[in-house]
């Protein structure tokens, strides 16, 4: 696993230690049900998101390369609260040290593709990384994920740790990973923007009061 080379924020007063943001974009940040819906036109998939059932003719890779289309990005809508979550944590880094990483399983080689998406739709905040799967090896995305979030954990060592994935076999990832005593941050983990809303909300109020 890579380490991720990063220069922290410089804060005249950090009222507390860093704070590390993982967030996934499909089905988290935007909506591909239309992409979804394309896929299984072309017989690229049987069965709902998430469903154990679920199976892919012709290959998940295949599923994929074609779902991750970046033509496709465009017909994505954006998920409720979204955008009012990513301007949240734009305004909370005037006071807080916060790193933000979109860890996505779309393909590496649609990285700038998938940037210019979320800038497009006000949904990318500055100095954040985007990190995409790299399919030449093709992990188990929820492998690559939790080896993601346990790469940058270790070279920032945050105070907290939140991870917005409405997946949640990601989540659940997340929580085995970070539950040895190995790690000493708080894990916050929400399946929707809806939820990490609200709770960042609460979180920020505390910090100001």
């Amino acid at each position: 696993m890579p380490r991720y080379a990063l220069r922290k924020t410089q804060k005249e007063s950090p009222r507390v230690q860093p704070i590390v943001f993982f967030i996934d974009i499909d089905g988290t940040l935007t909506d591909g049900s239309y992409r979804e819906k394309k896929m299984e036109e072309q017989g690229l998939v049987i069965g709902e998101y998430g469903d154990p059932k679920r199976v892919y003719p012709q290959g998940k890779q295949a599923f994929l390369e074609a779902f991750c289309n970046p033509e496709l990005f465009s017909t994505d809508l954006t998920m409720v609260n979204a955008k009012e979550m990513i301007e949240s944590i734009k305004s909370a880094m005037n006071y807080i040290e916060i790193h933000v990483f979109y860890v996505t399983a779309r393909d590496s080689k649609h990285h700038h593709q998938t940037e210019q998406d979320l800038r497009e739709r006000d949904l990318w905040i500055g100095g954040a990384r985007l990190v995409c799967k790299p399919h030449s090896k093709a992990p188990k995305t929820v492998d690559y994920k939790v080896a993601v979030f346990a790469g940058i954990v270790n070279t920032l060592n945050p105070s907290s740790v939140v991870i917005i994935d409405n997946s949640q076999h990601i989540l659940n990832g997340a929580n085995r990973c970070f539950s040895t005593s190995f790690y000493s941050m708080i894990i916050n983990t929400f399946i929707t923007c809806t939820d990490a809303l609200n709770w960042w909300k609460s979180y920020v109020t505390q910090l100001a009061g």
